[in-house]
């Protein structure tokens, strides 16, 4: 008898186990409910998961859905300003524009260093002719020439009377060239002394 009792204690507690592990179990939701609710023929070149509850249920997304078109360029150039898009663990820039002092290129994918060499003035002087180069947005000049009556001294316009002394030509004087004619910047009329 005790035997019996024992088994039956031993029975009772199991059945009372899995009857209370019955009740505290729900149902799994759905593949429509988990969002499964493509077939694998939607998926095609698509990444894909499978439901796990049931294998004709999926859930597609699309490969590669960054539209870099815009954005061509793999890191902002030196000298630039740009916007840049993330999208996919992938970072891609567009050049906007140039910091002072360099130029957008024709690519609109780099920029240049502005060379002012033969341009050393900022504004083109008093009575002088300049060419300019404009670039990152400072325009800087040259002096090509003079007004009449004047002749180009480095950066400077000179008058060419100070080439005369006594009415007497002094000759290539601070870097006087052929702008300035000796006889008529000297000499008022027929008598005058030049010394050639």
């Amino acid at each position: 008898m005790r035997y019996l009792l024992v088994t039956t204690t031993i029975i009772a507690g199991l059945a009372y186990t899995s009857s209370a592990l019955a009740q505290t179990c729900t149902a799994a939701p759905s593949c429509e409910e988990m969002g499964y609710t493509q077939s694998a023929s939607d998926c095609t070149g698509k990444i894909s998961l499978r439901c796990p509850f049931d294998t004709t249920a999926y859930f597609c997304a699309e490969i590669g859905s960054c539209d870099f078109s815009e954005y061509p360029l793999t890191e902002c150039p030196t000298g630039g300003n740009c916007s840049n898009i993330t999208c996919d663990g992938m970072t891609k820039y567009k050049l906007n524009s140039c910091n002072s002092g360099y130029e957008i290129n024709s690519d609109s994918t780099t920029c240049t260093a502005c060379n002012f060499t033969s341009y050393p003035l900022t504004q083109c002087p008093y009575n002088g002719y300049c060419s300019y180069y404009t670039c990152g947005g400072t325009t800087k000049y040259k002096l090509t020439s003079c007004s009449s009556g004047l002749y180009v001294s480095g950066n400077t316009c000179k008058s060419c009377s100070s080439i005369c002394y006594n009415n007497t030509c002094q000759g290539n004087l601070d870097g006087w060239s052929s702008e300035c004619n000796c006889y008529t910047s000297c000499c008022s009329g027929s008598s005058c002394d030049v010394p050639w």
